[in-house]
């Protein structure tokens, strides 16, 4: 070991290049292996996660969609195969004590959701079906943030009073720091009622079935496979169509909550992980030349050595025992690395990436990494070593004066063919990663975002309880920066540009009949001001857009989508025409003012689909 320390600190140049080479492979594969960690291979913070299974119903258009109020109700008292099932809405949400409010992304949930989750409080206890506790109780359970900002410590939570958007709750218990699910939520609150409250007033009525706005999640029977739940569930939708005339489940299905948690995220991180192993490898093949350049230079040494009664094992073992200290040196050079690389990529992810709080630098990534080195240290050793140690005092001193035999040779010319191939490997893999971003920024969104900025407003609901409050709010914002010379257009929506949709639902169309109710028109639903397709460069291609006059006492007007237009008015200007969500023939009719462009609202992958946009 001694020698071999020696040897590399009388070798400083070629010792440097080699430790820094390893690190930046292993520090590269560290940072990466740490996202693929926290994301993919983390256990989930539930109580037996496989169990666990997403479910949906499928909208007229075959498009996967949420719950209505009374399909939901149907499949929970209809199907065999499930344990419980809850429903649950995100939103952001208000709290206060006597301590600065918070403003928290949050969930309202059905009284069986921590039932069926199955993770237990840290403290106190969550609500629960399973022991009496019913809709109607006025509970709140908080994440561990929001424990610690508005009491302190989150063990003095549980019990205390606090504030939902200004109305007056009990914390009911506080959960770990690690349960943080539907996406970053902080807070969950129990509905009054057996599905959670709407954002649409009256949606949430047990009776419909049109507007779809909540979630569903379920835990299969101990005895019940994914495959058997599926066909008890397609039982119930052949059951809910001849009871209901399927106004709202064409079709029901079910995702695992760990395949709905971590999306197509998987294969890209698994892509980006084989990336940088082959990074990695194109570090030992350089490695490893440099050794049989440096092993070349010794010839003589090691000839000599073996002629004096060294064995070829002794020579084998010294010079592995110098790879394995420069696997060393690099592996912890590349963990600092690593370390710096890992904060870096937290900070750039996109928001969307699922369980991004998970990664980071903990037992299993170190292990990883210190074991990937040390491997390494063997793969870039054992050629070197080898044809190092065939030393022949004779030949070595015939060959004084040479480069180096044709074995020696050969073997830079293998490790030069397979950093070639390793190397057009990558470049293959960044052209392709290269032409499918360049066809992503080709898409059409239907938008114009040059010049377009978009701000997300999290308003305070302890200070704007009502939505009389809020619409003043949101009012005063937009004279306030309409009168900035900088702005041409400003507007107000929900939710924002490619979000998704925060509702959808089926509809009827004046003068027309659907041959059956399963075939009633469908769209999905938003809310925006006067100018917000116009500050995103949405054209108005027919009528107008909402003004100051479309109040909540005018009668009702709503904007439709080309894309809605061409589906169920071919060839017709849509402007004038009514439509009703509401069966009763006392509902009002709500009039189309204006046709406006398609946008991408679901994503850059789907379609542009049918949209109504109302004020």
């Amino acid at each position: 070991m001694r020698h071999a320390i020696r040897t590399l600190i009388n070798s400083p140049g070629f010792t440097l290049v080699a430790v820094a080479t390893l690190a930046l492979g292993v520090g590269a594969n560290a940072a990466m292996f740490s996202a693929v960690n926290g994301v993919l291979l983390k256990p989930l913070p539930f109580s037996n996660p496989d169990s666990l299974v997403h479910i949906w119903t499928e909208n007229h258009s075959g498009v996967k969609s949420s719950q209505a109020p009374g399909s939901y109700l149907d499949i929970r008292r209809q199907n065999r195969s499930l344990v419980e099932m809850a429903g649950y809405r995100t939103d952001m949400i208000g709290l206060a004590t006597n301590a600065e409010p918070l403003q928290v992304e949050g969930v309202y949930v059905t009284s069986e959701f921590f039932d069926v989750l199955g993770t237990p409080a840290a403290y106190g206890q969550a609500f629960s079906k399973a022991r009496g506790q019913h809709p109607g109780e006025r509970l709140v359970v908080l994440g561990d943030e929001a424990a610690r900002r508005l009491f302190g410590t989150p063990d003095a939570a549980a019990g205390r009073p606090v504030r939902v958007n200004a109305e007056s709750y009990v914390v009911a218990a506080v959960m770990p720091a690690s349960f943080a699910w539907p996406r970053s939520a902080g807070v969950w609150v129990l509905s009054a009622k057996d599905v959670p409250p709407a954002p649409i007033e009256g949606a949430d009525a047990p009776t419909n079935r049109d507007i779809r706005y909540f979630e569903a999640v379920g835990r299969l029977k101990p005895d019940v496979t994914l495959a058997q739940a599926q066909q008890d569930l397609d039982r119930v939708a052949v059951q809910m169509a001849a009871e209901h005339g399927n106004t709202e489940a064409r079709a029901i299905g079910l995702t695992p909550v760990r395949e709905e948690i971590i999306g197509d995220v998987s294969g890209a991180l698994w892509l980006l992980q084989a990336a940088v192993c082959l990074v990695l490898l194109i570090a030992c093949a350089n490695i490893s030349s440099l050794l049989i350049a440096r092993a070349t230079g010794r010839r003589r040494e090691l000839a000599i050595r073996a002629a004096l009664g060294a064995g070829r094992g002794r020579l084998i073992r010294e010079l592995l025992t110098e790879s394995l200290i420069i696997g060393t040196a690099g592996g912890l050079a590349g963990l600092l690395l690593g370390a710096w690389l890992i904060a870096v990529l937290v900070r750039v992810l996109p928001e969307n990436v699922p369980r991004a709080t998970n990664i980071g630098l903990d037992v299993t990534v170190t292990a990883v990494t210190i074991a990937a080195a040390l491997l390494a240290s063997v793969l870039f050793g054992i050629l070197p070593a080898l044809q190092g140690s065939r030393a022949d005092a004779i030949v070595a001193m015939k060959e004084a004066g040479d480069r180096g035999g044709s074995a020696r040779a050969r073997g830079r010319a293998a490790l030069v063919v397979g950093e070639i191939a390793l190397t057009l490997v990558l470049l293959v893999g960044a052209g392709l990663l290269i032409n499918s971003l360049m066809r992503l920024q080709r898409v059409d969104t239907g938008m114009r975002p040059e010049h377009a900025t978009v701000a997300f407003l999290n308003v305070p609901q302890t200070r704007y309880a009502t939505a009389a409050a809020q619409t003043q709010l949101y009012g005063r914002l937009i004279e306030d920066l309409s009168g900035l010379p900088q702005i041409d257009a400003v507007g107000v929506g929900f939710p924002g540009p490619l979000h998704g949709s925060s509702a959808s639902g089926s509809f009827d169309i004046e003068g027309y009949t659907p041959p059956t109710r399963a075939d009633r028109p469908f769209a999905y639903i938003g809310t925006i001001s006067g100018n917000y397709l116009a500050a995103l460069g949405v054209p108005l291609l027919s009528g107008r857009t909402f003004t100051a006059s479309d109040s909540a006492e005018a009668p009702p007007v709503v904007l439709v989508s080309a894309a809605l237009a061409r589906k169920y008015w071919p060839g017709e200007n849509p402007v004038g025409k009514r439509i009703r969500f509401d069966d009763d023939p006392k509902s009002p009719w709500v009039t189309v003012v204006g046709l406006v462009g398609d946008t991408r609202q679901l994503g850059l992958r789907e379609p542009a689909p049918a949209l109504l946009y109302f004020p």
